[in-house]
């Protein structure tokens, strides 16, 4: 399953401003995916069998993602293998 992208900035919001606090931090990049496809954390827990609780921890570094967690999210998000380490660095940090 692909999901349908919408512009980077939300209702009232410049297009030039920086993206909000909510996708800064450990893996940015899903953040800001996330953030672009207005999925929050129990959408894409629901979206890769798994709850909030459980993509929380993940997102903020908790505790390590799981392969094929790791590979459903690089498929709903139409991830290329090669662009892999951009989306999951080594402990969530660029």
């Amino acid at each position: 399953m692909k999901l349908n992208a919408r512009p980077f900035h939300k209702k009232g919001q410049a297009k030039g401003d920086t993206m909000p606090a909510l996708v800064k931090g450990k893996y940015t990049e899903i953040r800001k995916l996330m953030y672009g496809y207005e999925i929050d954390q129990t959408c894409l827990g629901e979206q890769i069998g798994r709850s909030q609780k459980y993509v929380s921890d993940r997102l903020t570094g908790k505790r390590p993602w799981d392969t094929n967690d790791v590979y459903a999210i690089m498929q709903l998000f139409d991830i290329n293998p090669s662009e892999f380490p951009l989306y999951f660095p080594q402990a969530g940090q660029p």
